[in-house]
This record gives C-alpha cells, structure tokens and sequence, in this order.
C-alpha cells in the first residue's frame, strides 16, 4: 500500500491538478449546463482503504466502521478528471470536510 501510495503522490503534481480561477470558471459553467446547479466545480467523495493492522499508532488507524484504514478523500471534476486528492490516518481525516483547501470555500 506504501508504495502505490508514494507512487500517486509523485504523480500528483502532473496527473492531479487544482484549477485556477478561470478554469473554475469554466468547469462552473459546464456544471451548469450539465447539471443546472451553480457554483460547483466538482463532485466529492470519500472512501476508507483496509490495511492490516499497523505496529505503530494503530488507534490512529482504527475506523468507526470497526477496521484498520487510510481514508481517502477526492474531488473530481465534470469530465471525471481527479482535481484534488487527500489521504489521512482516520483520527486526523474524520473531519475532513473543515479542512478542505481554502480554495473550495472561497470559490
């Protein structure tokens, strides 16, 4: 899991990309269209990833849903293109929805 997990990160920068402002805009209006629904740039969802039970911090690990787990949160756009992805421990990834990027409460 380590090291798919490195790998995507490593990617990250060229593969998942946040939009600036006029792409925003313009994934806006295609939601729009698409949709009828305003000031949205992308769909958001989450999902825990089981891991076997870590040696170290497993608390930090242990999910509500009663398994060990990285939560994996991730925006996608309307053309169903990766625009932001998060993953966290459970106990620090809980109230993930507060700790969006800035970006996604300014837009």
């Amino acid at each position: 899991m380590k090291k798919v997990l490195d790998f995507l990160l490593s990617q990250k920068s060229s593969v998942i990309q946040w939009p600036d402002a006029n792409t925003a805009r313009e994934i806006e209006g295609r939601f729009r269209m698409m949709k009828g629904i305003r000031n949205v740039i992308g769909y958001i969802d989450g999902s825990h990833i089981e891991i076997s039970k870590p040696k170290e911090n497993q608390e930090s690990y242990y999910n509500r849903k009663g398994y060990h787990s990285l939560l994996l949160q991730s925006i996608v756009n309307c053309n169903k293109k990766f625009i932001d992805v998060f993953c966290d421990t459970y106990s620090r990834g809980q109230k993930k929805v507060s700790n969006l990027k800035p970006e996604l409460w300014d837009f």
